[in-house]
């Protein structure tokens, strides 16, 4: 059994956010683990066995925490299902198996690096799963490199004012960051397999101004109810990094507007929305330069 639904992403546009909200309603299951990057994994043929993910600190380090977590609740289901994600050799069935037990709910997963897959990975995504349905936040591409930059600034502890701004710009505007802020290439490449009608776009900025009707068209968009309930217990406290990304540093904001310009442009014609006030904040930028 194959998940109803992919939150491909993007990456710092509230993913997070969005799996601790989803999580919680009745009738949606996702795995306790929020990224499985099964299909970016295979991509690059990357953690494909028990070995791999054994010698790698960071798998462990997250074995351990989930192992933790779970032995603590006494939660064997969740136990049960660890064990198939960090010692199963990673296949389509094996994938599959990881929603099985879950046929009565509505199941998804979160990975915000599907957004960078190549288009043979979401060909073959199509192949196994032609009827899911996709979830990708979108978020100001400016915003969004800057906040990935930001925060592992933070993670390194490292403080900003002590860091070049040609460094910051060269992380910034880095390979790794374009291509996933690269929103136009992710889009022509999954919707030239899967109609329009089985994507939900949904904006960073929704989550704090309107968070309840963000959900609400979500759960509209899987076909179930927003239950009362449901709504008492979501989080409506603004996204980690919203209002906590530091301050831009001018030469930095200037260099992004004009790598992400005509990305916004793009977007702005398609979706509108919050993407014309992107346009206006990063033609605004270019001509105070």
């Amino acid at each position: 059994m194959y998940p109803d639904f992919l939150g491909i992403g993007a990456q710092k546009a509230g993913t997070s956010w969005l799996y601790k909200n989803l999580i919680k309603h009745p009738d949606i299951w996702l795995p306790p683990i929020k990224e499985l990057h099964y299909f970016n994994y295979k991509q690059y043929n990357y953690m494909q066995n028990p070995i791999d993910k054994v010698k790698d600190k960071r798998w462990r380090d997250l074995l351990f925490k989930k192992l933790n977590v779970n032995i603590r609740n006494g939660n064997l289901e969740n136990l049960f299902w660890i064990r198939k994600y960090f010692f199963g050799n990673q296949n389509d069935e094996w994938y599959a198996s990881l929603f099985q037990s879950h046929k009565k709910k509505v199941a998804g997963e979160i990975t915000p690096d599907y957004t960078a897959l190549d288009e043979s990975s979401v060909a073959h995504i199509y192949e196994i799963m032609p009827d899911v349905k996709i979830i990708f936040m979108l978020r100001n591409p400016i915003d969004r490199a800057w906040s990935y930059t930001f925060s592992h600034i933070k993670k390194d502890k490292k403080i900003l004012e002590s860091i070049p701004v040609e460094v910051l710009i060269k992380r910034c505007t880095s390979s790794y960051s374009r291509l996933r802020g690269n929103y136009k290439r992710t889009l022509e490449i999954w919707q030239s397999y899967y109609p329009e009608e089985q994507f939900f776009i949904g904006f960073f900025e929704e989550i704090a101004e309107d968070p309840i009707d963000l959900l609400h068209r979500i759960c509209d968009f899987l076909s179930i109810n927003f239950l009362e309930e449901y709504i008492n217990v979501v989080d409506k406290r603004k996204v980690y990094s919203f209002g906590n990304t530091g301050n831009i540093p001018n030469e930095v904001r200037l260099e992004l507007a004009r790598v992400y310009r005509e990305e916004i442009r793009y977007l702005s014609m398609k979706y509108g929305s919050y993407a014309n006030q992107w346009l206006v904040y990063a033609d605004k930028y270019l001509t105070c330069s």
